[in-house]
């Protein structure tokens, strides 16, 4: 049982990040047009998507929390999109499955992007609507909405921009099934997966450079001052 200080934890930190992730990779979807890219940000997408509908659809183990836990009774309800696309999600994505497609017409698409956002957007809505304190208060918009215009280079070079963390996503997505392939696996879903850990590195690791090389300077300068200090 959480207590509920667990749960406005939970509701300001995590659900409004994985609404904030939600709404950065969907808006962004549009503009990726190399395929890698599009590659990245709809696997994180996915996964995002998948958190926020099993929490509203309460569809999780009671080790996760649930949209009933704030609100009594609360479920969304499914349809048949919805779990057409999210049975897409989970043999396209988020496993190594024997019926996963090869062709366009089996894969995920900006249609579905567009129709999963929504259903979320529009059910999260009434979930927050139905909040009543000391819940409602803990809830905070704003920081759950990505800016429409892009994010200042301080934000990347300090680590809190969202294609790293789209990208992060992905290649946390990409490692886990190469973790849990035995002996008889799918070689070409196998060597994709590959492909798409390799990409998301590549993405990820000049950020984390530069950051270090951010670190390494302040902790230089820290240590100048406590110079100084004793001089």
């Amino acid at each position: 049982m959480s207590s509920e200080a667990e749960r406005k934890t939970y509701l300001n930190e995590h659900l409004g990040y994985e609404m904030f992730m939600l709404r950065y990779t969907a808006q962004t979807l549009p503009q990726r047009h190399q395929q890698l890219d599009w590659n990245i940000c709809v696997e994180s997408f996915a996964v995002h998507a998948r958190v926020l509908y099993e929490f509203l659809t309460n569809d999780t183990s009671s080790q996760n929390f649930r949209a009933r836990d704030y609100v009594r009774d609360f479920k969304a309800p499914k349809t048949n999109d919805t779990k057409g696309i999210f049975d897409r999600v989970h043999r396209q994505v988020l496993h190594l499955a024997k019926n996963r497609s090869s062709e366009a017409a089996g894969k995920i698409i900006l249609a579905d992007v567009e129709k999963a956002k929504q259903w979320i957007e529009d059910h999260f809505k009434i979930f927050i609507g139905s909040l009543e304190e000391p819940y409602r208060s803990c809830w905070d918009e704003h920081a759950a909405t990505p800016p429409q215009n892009g994010l200042s280079p301080c934000s990347l070079l300090r680590g809190s921009h969202p294609l790293r963390a789209a990208s992060r996503s992905a290649f946390l997505l990409r490692a886990a099934p190469l973790l849990s392939v035995r002996a008889h696996f799918d070689f070409h879903c196998l060597s994709h997966s590959v492909t798409r850990v390799r990409t998301a590195l590549k993405v990820m690791m000049p950020m984390m450079r530069v950051r270090q090389r951010m670190n390494s300077r302040d902790a230089g300068s820290s240590e100048d001052a406590r110079r100084d200090r004793h001089v």
